[in-house]
């Protein structure tokens, strides 16, 4: 009994007395906060039943696009590989230098992300006419869908303008390129007056006068480029927030693809993000800036051109060195030879 008491006397001297406390109002009473008065900061959150179903999920602005899909790797994306697709008859016609404008087929671009996962797919949507007689200036409209929807994320429409050897001195030669999203204005790309001098330049904006106002400028290779320099050699465009073609922003390179340069007029493109902070439209704009530069630059026929069926004095071989560039004139620089064995 003694010992029972000392144990008792021990447990009530250590422990505290309990308080009784009534809530006045505006206070918490039993853990929780009253209806309409301020919760405790330092309180434990009420405990959350797991059978429970889940709440709403982050509201999304009306008229921004979902960030999952294409759009979800354009976001995250540090580089994405543009290759156009191959076309059989458009190659033999160019190689038979037979019939080539006429078998001038739309073109087709799959986009890829950094780890080779196939996200967009662009279809070009033209009429053949245009395509046989103003190719590659010639109007047309690309369709850029998500590879595993199949829902149509991107429309850049391209007007037709003059191009070749006619150097850029208005609004009829000034190429350009405008991206919209489900009917959303996304940006647009613009080449100045003169074209940039010797070297190629486009502004890129996210509104309707790029030339004004952009957040990008592309500086394309100086005075020379395309033809047989695509065989061995990348082709680089800068993209920069000024003219220092400092690629703040990221870089456009045209690589090399070997036997397919020689053979067909398909290109592959790395587009590379150096600013992080650009917005998914931003990129999607300058997505749309890169495959104008392939219509602009690369869409001439391939290196080496070949007719054996000419006859004596026309030309049976050709071969592009490179393309010279000035003031937005794009001319050849061509050595032929005819069947009769002169080399010009």
């Amino acid at each position: 009994i003694l010992k029972l008491q000392f144990l008792y006397l021990i447990v009530t001297a250590v422990a505290p007395a309990p308080t009784m406390s009534y809530a006045q109002p505006g206070q918490p009473q039993y853990g929780y906060p009253p209806q309409g008065g301020p919760s405790d900061p330092y309180a434990a959150p009420p405990p959350t039943d797991p059978y429970a179903a889940p709440g709403p999920g982050p509201v999304v602005p009306m008229g921004a696009p979902p960030m999952a899909g294409a759009w979800g790797g354009i976001a995250a994306a540090r580089k994405i590989v543009i290759e156009q697709e191959v076309s059989l008859l458009e190659a033999a016609a160019d190689a038979a230098n037979c019939c080539e404008a006429c078998c001038e087929m739309p073109n087709v671009y799959h986009i890829f992300d950094e780890n080779k996962q196939e996200i967009m797919v662009a279809n070009e949507e033209s009429e053949f006419c245009m395509r046989c007689c103003c190719n590659p200036c010639h109007e047309l409209k690309l369709h850029v869908k998500d590879t595993q929807t199949q829902q149509e994320v991107m429309t850049i429409d391209r007007p037709c303008k003059w191009g070749g050897p006619c150097p850029v001195w208005g609004g009829c030669c000034q190429h350009e390129a405008t991206a919209t999203a489900q009917g959303r204005f996304l940006g647009k790309t613009m080449q100045p007056t003169c074209g940039g001098g010797c070297r190629p330049a486009l502004y890129v904006g996210t509104n309707e006068t790029p030339l004004d106002n952009f957040f990008a400028k592309i500086d394309g290779p100086g005075c020379c480029f395309g033809g047989c320099t695509e065989i061995c050699c990348d082709q680089e465009f800068t993209v920069s927030h000024s003219d220092d073609r400092s690629a703040d922003v990221g870089k456009i390179i045209k690589t090399t693809a070997g036997a397919k340069e020689v053979l067909t007029d398909s290109d592959h493109f790395d587009l590379h993000f150096t600013n992080q902070s650009m917005t998914p439209d931003q990129k999607m704009v300058l997505l749309s800036s890169l495959l104008l530069i392939d219509y602009m630059f690369f869409e001439q026929n391939q290196p080496f051109e070949c007719n054996p069926c000419a006859d004596a004095g026309e030309t049976c071989c050709s071969i592009t060195l490179f393309e010279w560039y000035c003031c937005g004139c794009l001319v050849p620089c061509k050595l032929s030879c005819t069947s009769g064995g002169e080399d010009e």
